[in-house]
């Protein structure tokens, strides 16, 4: 299926909802391994292995508005999570991701393209969950959640000769929560997130410079859905909201600094769910569009001035999760 197709799949599922007529809307406090308020019970262990697709086309312009390139990123990392119910309101998680190659193809305006790859470990991520509010007592469900990923692997910048890494190149903390209802046939739930990136280092091997970056906050928002066509099939629909942010970027090795402005970025997305074993082994197809999110990096010599646009980024993925009791 084409990508395009894909988006307009992602769209229609917002439909689902208001279309379901004989939906049954009456509270529930099911813990359903597929719904976005899941949480494990005291004693489960949940896992999700998931492997995605992405593919990123952005053009490059100079101070002047002039395009000098275009560029493709293509991805496809892996990720497994585990969390572990310590008592029905309170679970504990680890995360790590590979990605066996990310590769930015460049191509100049009347130049020759170039690929850069990188390829390595995520800095792995430890988690909390409480439940503040839950259905069984309560009309709405609420959790509170804090996230800490170490500085664990070293962040390398790809270059024309040498791969890069995927590592961050620094710590990062996150804080967040969940607010939503869940009901027989229907789940709605809103998210907010505070992430804090620490500042970050990478080393660009080809010239040897290590490239600095402030530390900076990421905020999001996100709204998700679910509609469960009996105990097997649902569909998930969602978008979400990343706000735009500033670092400051400085070449340790020549001093010479800029600002990084990150634009915002709203996204789309989509899921198909299918429970092999109700409430144990659920597969899910899942897809989702980013619009925009380009940047301006500037310099105090705004001759040396750069910015992204026209980003746009497609992620199609497939996910397994399970729980071992």
């Amino acid at each position: 299926m084409r990508l395009r197709s894909l988006k307009y799949l992602a769209a229609a599922t917002f439909l689902v909802p208001f279309s379901a007529h004989a939906m049954d809307y009456d509270l529930s406090s099911d813990r359903i391994l597929s719904d976005p308020l899941y949480l494990p019970l005291q004693g489960q262990i949940y896992g999700q292995s998931s492997y995605d697709w992405a593919t990123t086309s952005e053009n490059i312009f100079n101070s002047t508005g002039v395009k000098t390139a275009s560029e493709r990123i293509n991805s496809n990392p892996f990720n497994q999570t585990f969390e572990y119910g310590i008592t029905d309101d309170l679970a504990i998680s680890g995360e790590i991701g590979y990605e066996p190659s990310v590769t930015t193809h460049i191509n100049p305006v009347g130049g020759t393209s170039t690929d850069r790859t990188a390829q390595g470990w995520d800095d792995p991520t430890f988690g909390v969950v409480y439940r503040v509010l839950d259905q069984r007592s309560n009309p709405l469900t609420l959790d509170l959640g804090a996230a800490y990923s170490p500085n664990v692997f070293s962040a390398k910048t790809a270059s024309d000769t040498d791969d890069g890494t995927v590592a961050l190149g620094g710590q990062e903390w996150t804080f967040g929560g969940t607010l939503g209802r869940e009901m027989r046939d229907f789940t709605i739930a809103g998210s907010f997130g505070a992430a804090y990136l620490g500042t970050r280092s990478a080393l660009n091997e080809t010239s040897g410079d290590e490239i600095g970056t402030s530390s900076s906050w990421l905020y999001t928002l996100g709204l998700a859905t679910q509609t469960r066509f009996g105990d097997q099939l649902s569909v998930n629909a969602g978008a979400g909201y990343t706000f735009g942010h500033n670092a400051n970027v400085i070449n340790e090795t020549t001093l010479v600094d800029h600002e990084s402005h990150a634009n915002g970025t709203p996204n789309l997305n989509a899921a198909l769910n299918y429970h092999f074993i109700p409430n144990i082994l659920v597969g899910s197809v899942t897809y989702q569009h980013d619009f925009g999110g380009g940047s301006d990096n500037l310099y105090a010599v705004t001759t040396d001035d750069s910015s992204v646009r026209n980003k746009s980024e497609d992620l199609v993925g497939v996910r397994l999760r399970y729980v071992l009791q």
